[in-house]
């Protein structure tokens, strides 16, 4: 297994870069105390759920009767979907005259404070990045490719540091906001989009490769050279 090509494909597709204005509008009152707790929930829940599904996911399909290769073109389409619309997006207008924050607005970032409850069950947006479907068929799909017991130690590591890495970029929002454009950031966002479209690609072609034997029988044999 290629661990690199697993870290990057499950960071892309949990997608940071769109989870940072999300997390600095989560933690605008917010102490910096509150904010690690905040970002240690999001690590618990997301490497958790990702490691348990990557757990449960063989005998659950064998138990429910799907194949795997369903799974792959039916993931990969979606995927494609996917990437194509972080490739396709447009820069955020900026409105050309810039107001003082409204009494409204003031009150909604005071209704917006996370409660110890909202902090450590880990009930917030970002905390259910993992549950997204791109992040759940791309963990499905590498759980599959790790058979052996080496494989799957190496999964288990690599889902661990994606979460904690996850994690580092949004505790570092301010600093990315200020430090890099809204053009460099919107480039970053359609790679993502390039990379997830290359892994829907490798899934059909995957998935194709396990049903056209079943499909075409016997003659899949004579197509191939001898």
């Amino acid at each position: 297994m290629n661990l690199l090509q697993i870290f990057i494909a499950v960071l892309c597709m949990l997608n940071p870069i769109g989870g940072i204005n999300l997390y600095s509008t989560l933690v605008a009152n917010e102490t910096y105390s509150v904010q690690i707790k905040i970002l240690v929930a999001c690590f618990l829940c997301i490497s958790c759920s990702l490691i348990l599904l990557a757990a449960i996911i063989q005998p659950l399909l064998i138990l429910l009767s799907f194949p795997l290769y369903a799974i792959h073109f039916g993931g990969g389409v979606l995927l494609v979907i996917i990437g194509m619309l972080n490739m396709l997006k447009l820069p955020e207008k900026k409105p050309l005259v810039d107001k003082s924050i409204s009494l409204e607005a003031t009150i909604a970032l005071e209704s917006n404070k996370v409660s110890p409850l909202g902090i450590w069950s880990g009930i917030n947006p970002l905390s259910l990045a993992s549950l997204s479907p791109a992040v759940i068929i791309v963990d499905i799909n590498y759980s599959f490719m790790a058979q052996s017991s080496s494989d799957k130690l190496g999964l288990i590591l690599v889902l661990l540091v994606v979460s904690l890495v996850f994690c580092c970029i949004l505790l570092n929002a301010k600093w990315i906001k200020t430090t890099f454009s809204s053009s460099s950031l919107l480039f970053i966002t359609r790679l993502i989009g390039l990379i997830i479209t290359a892994v829907a690609f490798q899934m059909i072609v995957a998935g194709a490769t396990s049903v056209l034997p079943l499909v075409l029988g016997n003659s899949f044999g004579l197509l191939q050279p001898n």
